[in-house]
């Protein structure tokens, strides 16, 4: 008995305790595993609710793992393509739980990374000039936009993308990688052969302990950028330096040209 007990003390305490922590969004799910460990950000998919995504997350203990809710505040009945939510309240959101980590574990994580499934692929792909500094490596699984709007991001960050080829609206994902390609980003693109969306969901699951390692390998954090010096006598720019309004096209359209991007009208928010 007491080598049993010995032996469940040594694999308790080799798995990382899980910090039950109040989410800072409704419906939203977290589990912060501590400050040295990477904290996912997990999409989920037109199933509308983070349980599903969240739970496949879950048992992969090298990582905390935030997944929020698309926000009905917002207008979301459960898409987030659909809703199409302003990207800055997910990285309000995401600041919020660094926060609670700092409060817990004295550090922020060391790493935040995004992984988005389906629906909150495509929604995600789109607004890829928005994700630096908050993210340093995004992972698109089973989603993709036509020619998602938006500008070049100033630092383009690595990208793991994996579809299946027999999906119907395959060739959306093709154009966001396009988009991705034109700017800059390091897309290691995986076409699942004679995979439907189901079969896309199975191997993205069995595949997030890979995906979570390619996360963190591939993370780096930018430098910060350098402050502009001002010629003596010439005043100081006002620029906010806020991204244009961008767009999420449901009809096929050509892939846009590398950046610059035309510009766009703001988007309807209801």
């Amino acid at each position: 008995v007491s080598l049993l007990v010995l032996s469940l003390m040594a694999c308790a305490s080799s798995v990382p305790f899980a910090e039950p922590v109040e989410p800072p969004c409704e419906g939203c799910l977290l589990e912060l595993r501590g400050a040295d460990e990477p904290l996912v950000v997990v999409l989920h998919g037109d199933e509308g609710t983070p349980q599903k995504v969240f739970a496949a997350w879950r048992p992969h203990t090298s990582v905390s793992v935030f997944a929020p809710r698309c926000p009905r505040s917002l207008g979301c009945q459960g898409s987030w393509w659909r809703a199409d939510p302003e990207f800055r309240w997910l990285v309000r959101e995401v600041r919020q739980v660094e926060d609670a980590s700092d409060e817990l574990f004295g550090q922020r994580p060391r790493q935040v990374l995004l992984s988005a499934w389906s629906g909150g692929a495509t929604y995600a792909g789109g607004p890829a000039d928005e994700w630096s500094p908050t993210f340093l490596a995004v992972t698109l699984a089973g989603g993709g936009a036509s020619a998602p709007g938006g500008r070049c991001a100033e630092t383009p960050l690595p990208v793991h993308y994996l579809i299946g080829e027999r999906n119907p609206l395959f060739h959306l994902a093709e154009s966001t990688k396009a988009y991705l390609d034109d700017c800059g980003h390091e897309v290691t693109w995986l076409p699942l052969a004679g995979a439907d969306h189901s079969a896309a969901w199975r191997h993205y699951v069995a595949a997030i302990p890979t995906i979570a390692n390619w996360l963190g390998e591939h993370a780096t954090r930018p430098p910060p950028p350098e402050p502009a010096v001002q010629p003596t006598g010439e005043p100081a720019s006002t620029a906010t330096g806020a991204p244009p309004p961008r767009t999420l096209d449901d009809e096929e359209t050509p892939v846009p040209p590398p950046f610059p991007a035309r510009e766009v009208s703001p988007p309807s928010r209801r």
